[in-house]
């Protein structure tokens, strides 16, 4: 006999497919959001909805955005001669953080002009 409630088992499936949630903690949300007021739990669904609907790449670096150009390309105060290379764009909201920039600045792989002149070039042409 099978006790399990189908819904639930996909809402726990769902859950434990995210990075970093195994099966006991999918578990764990999944009852948190049937123990969620309607309204709450549909607000939740739409979010996730939401910004897999709005959101996408900026055009100019890659990062993630819900208009054409990101926050950082979008400022015409920055300083355009200087370059930044991070490997995810999660990795641009923690350089971003008030408290840890120069930090994190100084722990990302920065390539000079002398290094690698074709990756150079183009970083200039794209991004600048």
């Amino acid at each position: 006999m099978n006790y399990s409630v189908l819904p639930l088992t996909k809402l726990t499936e769902c859950f434990a497919r995210l990075p970093g949630i195994g099966r006991k903690s999918a578990q764990r949300l999944a009852f948190h959001i049937l123990r969620m007021p309607e309204e709450e739990a549909k607000a939740f669904a739409n979010a996730i909805l939401e910004a897999r609907e709005k959101i996408g790449y900026c055009e100019i670096c890659k990062n993630i955005t819900d208009t054409p150009r990101c926050a950082i390309c979008s400022d015409e105060t920055r300083d355009k001669s200087t370059v930044c290379v991070v490997e995810d764009p999660r990795d641009v909201i923690a350089m971003l953080l008030p408290s840890s920039v120069q930090r994190n600045i100084t722990g990302f792989t920065m390539f000079s002009a002398g290094l690698f002149p074709q990756w150079t070039a183009w970083v200039r042409k794209t991004c600048l």
